[in-house]
């Protein structure tokens, strides 16, 4: 660790932190890092989708957003 933990940041600092952490968390944050397996994951979630019908579409819709984002 650069500081002390008594030494409180600066606005400046405590703002390039909150910047650099929030950037690093999210949905968009992993297709960043990892934009094949992004791809891939649309496709097949496209593909899945639109194989089905009607009802099934919204219950298979819900279930694969529940999966993948947990909400």
């Amino acid at each position: 660790m650069d500081r002390s933990a008594t030494e409180p940041l600066t606005t400046d600092e405590a703002k390039a932190r909150l910047k650099k952490a929030a950037g690093e968390i999210g949905v968009s944050a992993w297709v960043r890092r990892q934009p094949l397996q992004a791809l891939s994951a649309a496709l097949l979630a496209g593909v899945f989708l639109g194989s089905q019908s009607g009802e099934k579409r919204a219950a298979v819709a819900a279930a694969l957003w529940t999966r993948l984002f947990g909400r």
